[in-house]
């Protein structure tokens, strides 16, 4: 069989476009057909596996050598095979050199990758691993956590900074005793299946990440602070309302609108929602009763809600860089307010009825 080779194609990358993969696969399916069985189906499903690969092996230093060694053959498919083998041995090995006395062990010895298969044996022997109850990682190479951290079972914090993963494993979700997930600047794009299941999880912190759909954070029956900062969020699910959370920021992000359920959280104290699309902000707001501050900047506001007046604890307002001609007048009115912020509006004036308020306007 004669196959065509995209004109972008060649030893060292193949960041194809979404249509040469399709024609890709179109020429290549039949001699797929059987071999792979759980790769076949829908085009767009094959494509995306194998864009996701990719793009996960193209955030490793040496990624261009790892394709080089593993193309794209049209007439088998075990290159897949033979990458998705590489990114799991690469990972055992990165994330086995975080754990206590990894590093050491690793020392010296011949080819990492040949090692990693055993990474289990060697956390089963060691009960300070298995014990462990922080987990730092910090600037590392790791591009997907190896299903060996499911020994790790004790852990309590989870700490990820600045660190390719796209995905988090199943086995997090068995994690009874975690507390606290913190996860920043890294290319997350989904939550692991039963991450709902955290039910010990208190504080939650995913920022800078490609996360779209937050569904199983409703589920944290004990998470009471959250921060979804700079993700990719535009629906927020009405579930949240049932989570008794005191802290809460959904900063930049694409949310367009906020479910009226959203507003029934009676122990928030602290709501960010800056740098959204959002034009309007429902009455039902005075329903959190106890909220003392609300961060509102960068949206396309023209109004506050009346209610605003009826918020006892209300202390501090931002509402910078929105599209208010003049300032509401229920801002006024508000008992404890004490600190407003709202530079970057037509209405550049403060009114004399927000006298005894600090503001900042410029």
């Amino acid at each position: 069989m004669q196959v065509t080779y995209p004109s972008s194609f060649n030893s060292i990358s193949t960041q194809w476009t979404y249509l040469e993969w399709n024609d890709f696969l179109h020429q290549t399916v039949p001699m797929w057909d059987g071999a792979n069985p759980s790769l076949l189906g829908q085009f767009k499903h094959v494509v995306d596996l194998l864009r996701e690969q990719e793009r996960e092996i193209s955030q490793l230093a040496y990624g261009a050598e790892v394709l080089a060694k593993f193309p794209a053959d049209p007439a088998n498919p075990l290159f897949y095979y033979q990458r998705e083998a590489y990114l799991e041995a690469h990972n055992q090995v990165e994330f086995w050199k975080l754990l206590p006395g990894g590093a050491e062990y690793l020392q010296g010895k011949g080819n990492l990758l040949d090692l990693a298969v055993g990474l289990k044996q060697w956390m089963e022997g060691r009960p300070e691993v298995l014990a462990l109850k922080n987990l730092l990682i910090t600037k590392k190479r790791l591009t997907r956590l190896p299903f060996e951290i499911g020994l790790c079972s004790q852990l309590e914090s989870v700490t990820i900074l600045k660190t390719p993963i796209t995905t988090l494993p199943a086995e997090l979700a068995n994690f009874s005793s975690l507390k606290y997930l913190y996860i920043s600047h890294a290319p997350l794009r989904q939550l692991c299946p039963g991450f709902g299941q955290l039910q010990a999880l208190e504080k939650l912190h995913i920022a800078h990440t490609e996360l779209e759909n937050i569904d199983p954070v409703g589920e944290l029956m004990n998470l009471r602070q959250l921060n979804l900062t700079g993700n990719r969020i535009e629906r927020v699910p009405p579930s949240l309302a049932s989570i008794r959370l005191e802290l809460l920021f959904l900063d930049n992000n694409a949310i367009s609108e906020l479910p009226d359920a959203f507003f029934e959280q009676p122990w928030l104290e602290c709501l960010g929602l800056s740098n959204n699309h959002l034009t309007e902000i429902s009455e039902r707001i005075s329903q959190m009763v106890r909220l003392q501050r609300l961060f509102l900047g960068k949206n396309g506001l023209t109004t506050l809600p009346a209610k605003l007046k009826t918020m006892q604890a209300l202390a501090t307002i931002d509402i910078t860089e929105n599209r208010f001609e003049q300032l509401p007048f229920c801002l006024g009115s508000i008992p404890a307010l004490t600190h407003l912020t709202f530079r970057g509006n037509a209405a550049a004036q403060k009114p004399a009825f927000l006298n005894h308020v600090w503001t900042d306007i410029t």
